[in-house]
């Protein structure tokens, strides 16, 4: 018995006709590209996932990644003098820390970029101030 295929023009024809092989390699090389497709589209889902995130994150001008003046955007910063801030805390012991706060210019819009540590109560340029849950009494 011999089996018959059917093909467009409805006329049959033998099983393992060359057309029916090339046909059956068509769908085969198709199915393989599909494949592949749609792991690149699962990579790049991903990958637009993680900037969309990393969009989100807030970063101060001199934080990892390409540094970016606050007021314009632009990358070029010019890195002028290193501040030195102190800050004295009276919880429950004296805690002195000492800042080293980077300090320069945007070379595109020429504003004043000034670092931030998570820790600083201001962003005072030089000189001691005191923590947030502290009040100077002066006399």
């Amino acid at each position: 018995m011999v089996k018959l295929c059917v093909v467009m023009d409805g006329e049959p024809k033998a099983n393992d006709c060359a057309e029916c092989r090339q046909l059956r390699q068509a769908v085969a090389d198709l199915t393989e590209m599909v494949r592949s497709q749609a792991k690149q589209i699962a990579s790049l889902q991903s990958q637009l996932e993680e900037q969309r995130r990393s969009g989100k994150r807030q970063a101060g001008p001199y934080s990892k990644g390409p540094p970016k003046c606050p007021h314009c955007g632009g990358t070029h910063l010019a890195d002028e003098v290193v501040h030195s801030q102190y800050q004295v805390e009276i919880p429950r012991t004296l805690i002195h820390r000492e800042f080293r706060i980077h300090c320069g210019h945007c070379t595109d819009c020429g504003e004043r970029v000034q670092g931030r540590h998570a820790l600083q109560t201001t962003d005072a340029r030089q000189g001691e101030t005191l923590a947030g849950d502290a009040v100077r009494l002066d006399d």
